[in-house]
């Protein structure tokens, strides 16, 4: 079964964020951030259930990019993903 990713306007603001920082560092580095994300995006489309969940109600479920320090975090919903942030990983979780 293939799902839809569906982005919260959060997760849309911390994409264009990270992105904007990630390009002052290093021209170049940005693109490189996006393409981590849709590395991630690619699992997700595929087989969102093989990541686990990271609260104890067992609804919210997080990817890790590789490159990069950020965390995905996502719901599983009938045939959509609905990805609620793209978190680093030094923030508090609810900042």
């Amino acid at each position: 079964m293939s799902y839809t990713i569906v982005l919260s306007d959060e997760a849309k603001h911390d994409e264009v964020e990270s992105y904007h920082y990630y390009e002052l560092q290093r021209t170049g580095l940005g693109d490189e951030f996006l393409d981590a994300l849709e590395n991630c995006y690619a699992a997700l489309v595929g087989h969102p259930e093989f990541f686990g969940f990271i609260d104890s109600r067992n609804l919210l479920r997080g990817i890790r990019l590789k490159r990069f320090p950020f965390i995905i975090i996502y719901e599983i919903s009938e045939s959509s993903v609905f990805v609620y942030s793209v978190h680093h990983t030094s923030r508090k979780p609810f900042e």
